[in-house]
C-alpha cells in the first residue's frame, strides 16, 4: 500500500494512535509517510528474517507492557535481535514524527 494512503488513514485515527508498528519487510517509505500523521513508526528498512521480526516484535512489546517508552522499547527490540546472531544495524528503524517526544512516551497503565 502506498505510504501517502497509508497516512491519510492514520490521520483519520491519530488522537488514539500514538505508535504504529510495520513489521513487514522494507516499510521505511510508508513510515515515513505515517509518521507525518502518528508520533512514532517502527519499520523495517531491509528484508529480515521472520523470526527475528518475531523475536523483534515479541521483546518490544513486552519492554511496553512493564512500562517502558516507545525509545527504550525499540532498543530492547534491537539489542535482542542482535544477541540472536542478527546485525541490526539497519532493520528495523524507529521514524518520529514532527513531535520527537512521541518516542519518550509511556503506553502501559499502572
Amino acid at each position: 500500500v502506498e505510504g501517502e494512503v497509508l497516512g491519510r488513514m492514520f490521520r483519520l485515527y491519530k488522537q488514539h494512535v500514538k505508535c504504529v508498528v510495520l513489521n513487514a519487510c522494507e516499510t521505511e517509505v510508508q513510515a515515513q509517510a505515517i509518521a507525518r500523521e502518528v508520533g512514532c513508526v517502527v519499520a523495517m528498512s531491509a528484508s529480515i528474517p521472520d523470526n527475528s521480526a518475531i523475536t523483534f516484535a515479541a521483546t518490544f512489546y513486552q519492554a511496553l507492557g512493564y512500562g517502558r517508552n516507545v525509545k527504550d522499547a525499540f532498543e530492547a527490540g534491537r539489542l535482542q535481535i542482535e544477541l540472536t546472531g542478527l546485525s541490526a544495524e539497519l532493520v528495523p528503524r524507529l521514524v518520529l514524527g514532527a513531535d520527537p517526544s512521541a518516542a519518550d512516551r509511556v503506553f502501559a497503565g499502572p
